[in-house]
């Protein structure tokens, strides 16, 4: 019973609406103004349902490696299938809030989080959350803030795992990037108003992308981050 049980689990989620969140836990996310809550959350969320994952291959290993070996290379495993399900809710599924969180290109205005991929205001999937919740951590240490590196770096290897990293978070970070960093660069200019100083700002910037490369990027772009 425990096995039947178990592959009903993988087919109820496959077979679930892409707003039938319950089926993986995302319709209890908190609804926050601070990251920090939306993104441990969905770091428990993924971590639960992995173990359960996990479990459920384990029951079924010997027929998975069997069926998979001898149907082909386009037969996916129980865990290629599970992970598949957990990405597609994650890209679907969507969470109402009236989360704001501050613009990475302006120090006084603020951007509704629903502004990615273009869904109404206070609509989002949970994985444009994710990565707008990412995006003002990053934000919030180049402004000088302690943040939870440790979370960060689950939550992007949590990604990287999803096949989400290069082509939704990447993206995002190199642009948001950009924008903050030619609008310090203009500041810092219209402040010191030499090279010398400009250049040593600039080295101390990229002294720090170095660290947060180590601390949460070193698996995966830090030549992209550093521009090595």
């Amino acid at each position: 019973s425990v096995s039947i049980i178990c592959a009903l689990f993988l087919h109820d989620i496959h077979d679930a609406g892409p707003n039938s969140c319950t089926q993986i836990g995302f319709s209890s996310l908190p609804t926050s103004d601070n990251a920090m809550p939306i993104l441990s959350a969905v770091r428990k969320v993924y971590s639960d349902y992995s173990d359960y994952l996990f479990f459920v291959r384990s029951i079924f290993l010997y027929l998975d490696r069997s069926y998979v070996l001898h149907s082909g290379p386009s037969t996916k495993s129980l865990w290629e299938v599970g992970i598949d399900c957990f990405r597609r809710h994650m890209t679907m599924a969507t969470t109402t809030s009236s989360t704001t969180m501050a613009s990475p290109t302006s120090d006084s205005t603020f951007m509704d989080i629903s502004s990615m991929e273009g869904s109404s205001k206070n609509t989002h999937t949970v994985a444009a959350s994710v990565v707008q919740c990412i995006l003002h951590l990053i934000r919030r240490e180049r402004d000088g803030e302690a943040i939870d590196r440790p979370l960060l770096r689950d939550v992007l290897r949590m990604l990287a795992e999803l096949n989400l990293y290069k082509s939704l978070f990447i993206p995002k970070f190199l642009s948001t990037s950009a924008a903050y960093y030619e609008v310090e660069g203009k500041r810092v200019m219209d402040r010191d108003g030499d090279v010398p100083s400009f250049l040593r700002h600039v080295e101390c910037r990229l002294s720090q992308c170095q660290e947060a490369c180590v601390g949460y990027l070193d698996c995966y772009d830090s030549g992209v981050v550093v521009g090595g």
